[in-house]
């Protein structure tokens, strides 16, 4: 797997603070009334704890004016935003929202309960190639014996405990806690990864690997890494890729059809449960050419709840406190027509709708506005994206993230080629934002 991305430098170098305080005004209007009147003019109506912006508007409008502002965006002389080269991104369907609690995780069920949950989906998976005998777990609570599993070529040192020599131990006494639960067939390169309490989060059936001819081991290999290993052609999923074909091993795809694919009939049926509201965004494609004419597609995505699509960062470390977002990329590889090879938490969470409606938010150009005024003036950041997602921080404590509605504007300063994330708050204009590489 990939060394984590580091975060280089501090932010407070670059960016300022002036620009980022809840924006709140009461215009000349409101005040010339009586006096009843102006006092409950006055008061200010908060959504969600939040006061809103002035500049808040129907979604509706926001969503009509989205061209129009994102024009006046690229045609606007900011002193520190260059927006030559950004592409549009989509808007979603949507009149009203909220803000909402996301949970990939569930109560822990029984050992018997967990086994059986974990091995069907496997079943499922892997069809009538899967071996109960490759079936492997840890815990804390007991030491088990340990095994190395080998095959193709390959060992898996420490692979865990094997489920099918303590079955009944494991099923009579949940005093034995179970930790990780794995399949890994290395001579069929079969790999899937998860826990009692969570779906799945990492599944490999092999193709790929097969196709490369290198000896990859399924529990060491992301479907990102191959980005690194081979010629890569990479894609913004802005509306305008779709005809773009390459080859895979069965012939020509277009990048419409495996994006129509994963979004329409992979994502929306797989065996970790469905969840009402929630699909997912591609937010980009990558083609990785692995020989000559051969090609696999690399899909980055993100879960999107009523068409909004969730933060995805990817990895990074940092000690600043406002770099730990919640980060709800996720990652798959499309070998062949219609078949989904490797996939990196594929699992739609539990989201769970709280607090007020939110009908009126900022739109683009004035929260790129408030973006432009919590920037140095002394430089010209690239704008590599901009679009409405769901953003929050990470809660370490419950697992369950509070995600509310934001601009997120990507960020490039070529003098210390360093990306910005920049978070606009879409109801309240709050401002918040950390640096990478």
């Amino acid at each position: 797997m990939k060394k984590l991305l580091c975060i280089l430098g501090a932010v407070a170098v670059v960016l300022s603070t002036t620009g980022c305080q809840n924006e709140t005004a009461v215009s000349g209007e409101e005040l010339v009334s009586d006096s009843k009147e102006a006092v409950s003019d006055n008061k200010q109506t908060t959504v969600n704890g939040k006061v809103p912006s002035e500049y808040t508007m129907p979604i509706s409008e926001v969503k009509s004016e989205y061209d129009k502002h994102f024009a006046d965006c690229k045609s606007k002389e900011y002193i520190n935003l260059d927006w030559s080269n950004t592409p549009k991104l989509e808007f979603p369907e949507l009149t009203e929202c909220r803000d909402i609690e996301v949970n990939y995780y569930y109560t822990k069920p029984s050992n018997k309960e967990a086994l059986a949950q974990f091995e069907n989906k496997c079943k499922q998976i892997f069809g009538e190639d899967y071996d109960s005998s490759k079936f492997f777990f840890t815990t804390r609570s007991k030491a088990f014996p340990k095994v190395d599993e080998s095959g193709n070529g390959m060992t898996v040192e420490n692979a865990g405990s094997r489920v099918a020599d303590f079955r009944e131990e494991l099923e009579n006494n949940d005093d034995i806690e179970l930790g990780w639960l794995t399949y890994v067939n290395l001579d069929k390169l079969h790999y899937l990864w998860g826990s009692a309490d969570c779906n799945p989060v990492w599944v490999c059936k092999g193709h790929t690997i097969a196709l490369t001819g290198i000896k990859y081991r399924p529990t060491g290999l992301l479907p990102c890494d191959l980005c690194g290993e081979y010629p890569t052609e990479n894609f913004i999923n802005d509306g305008t890729i779709s005809d773009k074909t390459y080859k895979l091993v069965d012939g020509d795809y277009s990048i419409g059809e495996a994006i129509d694919y994963f979004k329409n009939e992979f994502y929306p049926t797989q065996p970790y449960g469905i969840n009402e509201g929630v699909s997912c965004k591609i937010n980009s494609v990558s083609a990785i050419r692995l020989e000559d004419e051969l090609y696999v597609y690399y899909l980055n995505f993100s879960p999107a709840y009523n068409g909004i699509p969730f933060d995805a960062i990817g990895e990074y470390t940092s000690s600043s406190a406002s770099a730990d977002r919640a980060d709800y990329r996720s990652q798959a590889i499309i070998s062949k027509k219609n078949y989904v090879d490797m996939a990196h938490r594929p699992a739609q969470p539990a989201v769970t709708e709280v607090g007020d409606v939110i009908d009126k938010i900022l739109p683009l150009d004035k929260a790129a506005d408030i973006a432009s005024e919590s920037l140095t003036q002394a430089v010209k950041f690239e704008v590599k994206t901009a679009e409405l997602i769901y953003s929050g921080m990470n809660n370490r404590e419950t697992y369950i993230d509070y995600l509310c509605p934001s601009w997120k504007f990507m960020l490039f300063n070529s003098n210390d080629n360093m990306f910005y994330n920049v978070y606009v708050d879409a109801v309240s204009g709050e401002c918040t934002y950390f640096s990478y590489s």
